[in-house]
């Protein structure tokens, strides 16, 4: 019974109820702690996972992409030269277009013909995949949380049959380390 004016403490002393709330906290803050530390755990192990996968999906967009623009300005061409100022260069011969639809980034040879580069260019330790002397502008490596560096670029005509160019790009993403190649062949018929 509680006395007026008195506290409630004298009731559970003497029986086995004394200390059964501060038992319930010794036992419940811990497991609420391990429960906690393992939500945190979860929640930054998928963001983990998710900015991996975004560096990949990175990578395989910007390969994927300027390998297109590549192939694009291939199928225009009538020729594909190696060119010797760049290591991992090329230029792709086209005829002028009878439209006049030729872009800034083409240079117009004194034969007539468009010539459009693709080079490899170092800017702030990334490899990238500079079309024509857009320096200020590349294809890849742009992208602030999954930079891709470009690690092979090349064109070559096939030894065994005339008018067929193979073309390779090589990317990797500088978050993951994971490289993502592409290749394909090309027919041009020439002059």
């Amino acid at each position: 019974m509680v006395k007026a004016g008195g506290s409630t403490s004298g009731i559970w002393r003497g029986t086995a109820e004394g200390g059964f709330i501060s038992m319930e906290v010794l036992i419940a803050l811990p497991l609420l702690v391990m429960l906690l530390m393992g939500i945190m755990t979860l929640f930054f192990w998928c963001m983990r996972c998710y900015f991996i996968n975004l560096a990949d999906e990175e990578l395989v967009q910007e390969v994927q992409g300027a390998f297109t623009q590549i192939m694009e300005d291939a199928l225009r061409g009538e020729a594909i030269e190696q060119t010797g100022h760049k290591e991992q260069s090329f230029a792709i011969i086209s005829k002028a277009d009878p439209l006049g639809k030729h872009t800034s980034k083409e240079e117009k040879r004194p034969d007539g013909k468009f010539v459009i580069t693709y080079g490899l260019h170092t800017m702030a330790g990334t490899k990238k995949l500079i079309r024509g002397d857009q320096l200020e502008a590349p294809l890849t490596g742009d992208h602030a949380l999954a930079r891709v560096t470009i690690e092979e670029l090349w064109a070559e005509a096939d030894g065994s049959c005339p008018g067929i160019y193979k073309l390779h790009i090589m990317g990797r993403s500088e978050v993951t380390q994971h490289a993502y190649t592409l290749e394909s062949a090309v027919y041009l018929p020439g002059p």
